[in-house]
């Protein structure tokens, strides 16, 4: 897996390409946002649009990923998620937990306003 980076307006966009699963690909995510809150930006996107698929183990690293923010009074939201992951994260009732958001800049927007 790749995961690109982008800060805008100190909100750190990441955007993964390919499958969260579990291991060494699930865990670049939660290294990067652990890299980033250390450096004091809490909110972050996740420009979900090249992911297409996620299990158990991804789930958990984004809700770590998650809390990690959250308990420094930041966020982690979802943009561009595919209508796969969408209805994993969906059935999994997590669509209550993570702001889901149809496009990057919408998500963007949502830290502004």
């Amino acid at each position: 897996m790749e995961i690109g980076k982008e800060i805008v307006d100190e909100i750190v966009i990441l955007r993964p390409k390919g499958n969260i699963l579990s291991g060494v690909d699930a865990n670049m995510i939660h290294q990067m946002v652990h890299e980033e809150l250390e450096m004091n930006r809490i909110n972050f996107v996740l420009d979900m649009t090249d992911v297409s698929l996620i299990n158990s183990s991804g789930i958990g690293i984004l809700i770590g990923a998650l809390t990690a923010a959250k308990n420094q009074n930041g966020e982690i939201k979802l943009a561009s998620v595919t209508d796969k992951v969408a209805h994993i994260l969906s059935m999994m009732r997590l669509d209550q937990v993570f702001k889901m958001y149809k496009s990057v800049p919408e998500a963007e927007q949502s830290f502004i306003s």
